[in-house]
């Protein structure tokens, strides 16, 4: 799951970098969901350390939880990217 979160980190970082050549109200959008985005990669890693200091019985709680706040990154990751195409 951390190879992931890199992986998102990547991909959000190029999502930035065209947000740059935006104007207007497609730059005020695009930040907008840019922040929206970060929000849910960071719920993502901070449910992946929370995974990384539970004991092995509320692992597979955290896990769950941790696949979930993933998979919310991939969503929001997606619909942002449709945007920029």
């Amino acid at each position: 799951m951390e190879n992931r979160l890199h992986d998102f980190d990547a991909k959000i970082a190029r999502l930035k970098r065209k947000s740059v050549e935006l104007k207007g109200d497609a730059k005020a959008q695009a930040d907008k969901a840019l922040d929206e985005l970060n929000v849910q990669r960071d719920k993502a890693s901070r449910q992946l350390e929370e995974l990384k200091r539970r004991s092995a019985s509320a692992w597979e709680d955290v896990k769950a939880a941790t696949a979930s706040a993933m998979d919310d990154l991939k969503d929001a990751y997606e619909n942002l990217k449709a945007r920029f195409q």
